[in-house]
């Protein structure tokens, strides 16, 4: 009756000889006469806990016990009855000793039934605390002996631990040590797992106001509170890991579960220990830290070791753990098959790198080399647990090359050595297992972001001299995705391209999925709706190039141009971004011509290199081909050197060409002509080669399909012959004939078209034409061949019917109006308008 049922009670936690003080005092009869009475029928049922509606029926009926009892301690309390209060105290805590809770369901009766506890000690503490600790009828140190005569183990520890609280509080210098030692001893007695560990919690949570904080003191110093929270942590670690085994084997799970509820009872101890203000980094190294790691290795239970090492590292200041790295760290190795040491090593960390970005913390300031010691132990690590997953070894790894980019950013070769490291056990293992969205392949594609997401900028990561080979081990669709995020990296992280080895890394290595067809490749690629938008990333890629120097800008777009794959249907996204580029450095030597005594000869490379481009885009895309020729030739009569001329007729004529042969669609023809017209006219040309320009653009409107395009492409050709710089007379060219000339086979044109409103409707343009160049001062477009053009197009508008109309007259009238208004002004070049 006097042990705890199942297992032996030590020495200390039996009944001590009775006093002869009290013997004969009716006073302590109500308590005492428990000693006599025998366990309730819920005290002894035995064996595991039962689920379901058993379970609930057992925790009310447990918890109506708790309240009734509860409300007559308080009763007695009230009416200064403390041994009546006592018994029914103790009536109540053997409510605890049942076998027959889940540990959730024992929680809520504990709960329960430590709130009635607090107001047993509220009352204990209002009576003894005067602060000598007397009381009229019974001394606070007669009633912790009297209080250890309980029947009951259960009972027994639990008013022990309460009456042991107040006894401290009430007399605050005498006895504390001795009384906390004789508590945590006291409480060997109850070796039920679910039970010893929550009456240890309750002997924890009472001390916490009670536990000495001083290096020394005459009733106890900080030593004492750590030897016993140590000493409490060893005992209910050992009954936590012993629940494991009480069970039978098919219920392993439910029992894992059980404990993981449990927890949070043994990592309370390191709470505790933590909140000790007294503790320093010599106590907590060569004491607790030592103990604690003790218990953790030597209890070779998964569950616990994980949780505890974690608890360790979330509990304790960082300050101790950059002190105590290497040890903590060694006791890694050691733990359970079982246990996820990659989790416990992120976890520690990551708390080091929120340490570091703390503004008043510098990595400077400490004295041990973070890289050194976490490269040492991961190695270790890796090598002797043979049995962890391939996958969280790399990770281990990353979390390596975090701590690195983060506390040594300038130091690449402690980057460059994670990598190494990382290879050398990629290539140990098999080739199945870097198949695409194996755990591996997974792991290792996290590490491998870790540069272009971690360092300030892009350039830095690309300075890692092993970074590149690390994308070779992958097969082609984890290539070509790393390719993807990379990419997009460097488009939208405002990268710069400055250096011959990015271009070599990027385009040979990490974007060669990209820029390259692969072996791999399914027929019919660039089909697929995500090929123009991959593309679209190496084009900005492409457009990032910003070199420092204007011949090194050179060098690293001809050696992108040398590595990029012909005749591919890449080009018609990757050659214009090129094109664009080569144009901007010719406008940059142009600029700087003046520091450069060369740079004519480098223009006239650039124009052939982009030549070369260009005609081999044509062999894909003529019209995008045809559009960068006539913007190159623009870019070369704006950097006007000797012999640039030649250089842009060439282009002209090329573009020419390429618009006669490989273009046949009407619609094409129509929008590059207007092209091909409106560049001539922003070129700068001598009249010599002005000439055969001007005569080709009209010959060709005029031989367009269609009448309407006809009609207007060689109204716009008018302009060529107006608004057009010559070079070598320096002055537009004013030829009113050839305006004459163009208008005048436009209307000719216009006549042939069938349908009276589109006769209008070109009549009207012609005429916005002879407008503009009457008021520029031409005399071939007097007023009086406005006045006959009006005239016809009265005419004409006059046969048109339905709903065209309204627009075709609303358009006539502004041209109308705007001449009338030029007359109303008194213009001399309207005065003779007629309508």
């Amino acid at each position: 009756r006097i042990q705890e049922t199942g297992c032996g009670m030590p020495s200390a936690t039996k009944r001590r000889p009775l006093k002869p003080i009290y013997t004969g005092i009716s006073q302590f009869d109500p308590f005492l006469s428990l000693l006599d009475q025998p366990p309730t029928e819920i005290m002894s049922r035995q064996g595991a806990g039962v689920p379901g509606e058993d379970q609930a029926k057992i925790l009310h009926e447990a918890k109506r016990i708790v309240k009734s009892e509860g409300f007559k301690m308080k009763s007695c309390l009230d009416e200064d009855k403390l041994m009546d209060g006592l018994k029914h105290a103790s009536t109540m805590l053997a409510e605890l000793r049942t076998s027959m809770l889940l540990p959730t369901s024992y929680y809520d009766l504990y709960i329960t039934i430590t709130d009635e506890l607090r107001d047993l000690e509220q009352h204990l503490l209002a009576k003894y605390g005067r602060g000598d600790g007397q009381a009229d009828d019974c001394p606070i140190g007669e009633l912790y002996e009297l209080v250890q005569y309980a029947g009951n183990i259960i009972p027994r520890l639990y008013l022990l631990i309460t009456v042991g609280a107040v006894f401290i509080k009430a007399q605050k210098v005498v006895a504390r040590k001795n009384i906390l030692k004789d508590l945590v001893e006291m409480t060997r007695g109850v070796q039920h797992p679910l039970r010893g560990l929550f009456l240890r919690n309750y002997l924890l949570v009472s001390m916490k106001g009670c536990l000495p904080d001083t290096p020394d003191g005459e009733d106890g110093s900080v030593q004492d509170s750590v030897d016993f929270i140590l000493l409490n942590f060893a005992e209910m670690n050992k009954l936590w890991v012993r629940m494991q085994h009480q069970s039978h084997s098919r219920d392993r799970e439910k029992q894992e579960k059980a404990r993981m509820q449990l927890r949070l009872l043994v990592g309370t101890n390191l709470v505790r220990l933590s909140q000790l203000e007294s503790v320093d980094i010599t106590l907590y190294s060569d004491r607790i830290l030592k103990t604690i790691l003790q218990q953790v290795v030597g209890c070779k239970d998964p569950i616990a070791q994980e949780y505890l090492m974690e608890s360790i590292i979330q509990v304790f200041p960082d300050e101790f753990h950059l002190e105590t790295l290497p040890t903590l760290l060694a006791a890694c190795t050691p733990l359970h098959p079982k246990v996820n040491v990659k989790s416990i090593v992120v976890a520690l960390v990551d708390r080091l790198l929120q340490h570091f970005r703390r503004p008043e913390v510098t990595i400077d300031s400490i004295a041990v080399n973070l890289f050194n010691t976490f490269v040492k132990h991961i190695r270790a690590i890796v090598q002797q647990r043979t049995t962890m997953p391939q996958e969280d070894a790399i990770a281990l790894y990353t979390t390596l090359l975090k701590l690195t980019i983060e506390c040594y950013p300038e130091q690449l070769e402690n980057a460059d050595q994670v990598l190494i490291d990382t290879m050398d056990f990629v290539n140990g293992l098999e080739k199945h297992t870097l198949v695409e969205s194996s755990p591996v392949t997974q792991a290792l594609t996290a590490l491998l972001k870790v540069p272009i997401e971690s360092y300030p900028s892009l350039d830095v990561a690309f300075q890692l001299s092993k970074y590149g080979a690390c994308f070779e081990v992958f097969q082609y669709n984890t290539r070509y995705r790393l390719a993807l995020v990379v990419a997009d990296k460097c488009a939208s992280s405002g990268f710069k391209l400055q250096r011959q080895e990015e271009v070599s890394l990027l385009f040979q290595s990490i974007l060669a999925p990209l820029v390259t067809d692969q072996k791999e490749q399914t027929p019919g690629y660039e089909d697929d709706e995500d090929f123009a938008y991959d593309q679209t990333l190496v084009a900005k890629v492409i457009a990032s190039t910003a070199a420092p120097e204007r011949d090194l800008q050179y060098q690293i777009l001809t050696q992108i141009k040398d590595l990029t794959q012909p005749q591919s249907p890449r080009q018609k996204f990757t050659l214009p971004a090129l094109a664009f580029k080569y144009m901007d450095l010719a406008r940059q030597y142009h600029a700087a011509q003046t520091e450069d005594e060369l740079w004519v000869k480098k223009c006239a490379k650039i124009y052939k290199q982009l030549r070369q481009i260009l005609l081999a885009l044509a062999e894909t895309e003529a019209s995008l081909a045809i559009k960068l020729l006539l913007q190159g030739a623009l870019v070369i009569c704006r950097t006007e050197f000797t012999n640039s001329e030649p250089i842009a007729y060439d282009f002209y004529t090329q573009a020419f060409t390429l618009f006669e042969e490989e273009v046949s669609d009407s619609k094409q023809q129509v929008a590059l002509l207007s092209l091909f017209i409106s560049c001539l006219q922003q070129a700068r040309f001598t009249m010599e080669n002005f000439q055969p320009l001007s005569s080709k653009c009209t010959v060709t409107s005029a031989k367009l399909m269609k009448k309407p395009d006809q009609s207007r492409s060689v109204s716009n050709c008018a302009h060529l012959f107006w608004d057009t710089y010559i070079v070598d007379e320096d002055k537009q060219v004013r030829d009113a004939e050839s305006v004459s000339k163009c208008l005048q086979r436009s209307l000719k044109i216009t006549r042939g078209c069938p349908e009276s409103a589109t006769k209008v409707a070109l009549y009207t343009e012609i005429l916005s034409s002879y407008i503009y160049f009457n008021a520029q001062g031409c005399e071939t477009t007097k007023v009086d061949v406005i006045n006959k053009l009006v005239t016809l197009i009265k005419e004409e508008l006059a046969q048109v019917e339905g709903a065209q109309v309204a627009p075709l007259t609303q358009h006539l009238e502004i041209s109308l109006k705007y001449c009338r208004d030029q007359k109303a002004a008194g213009e001399a070049r309207f005065a003779e308008f007629a309508h």
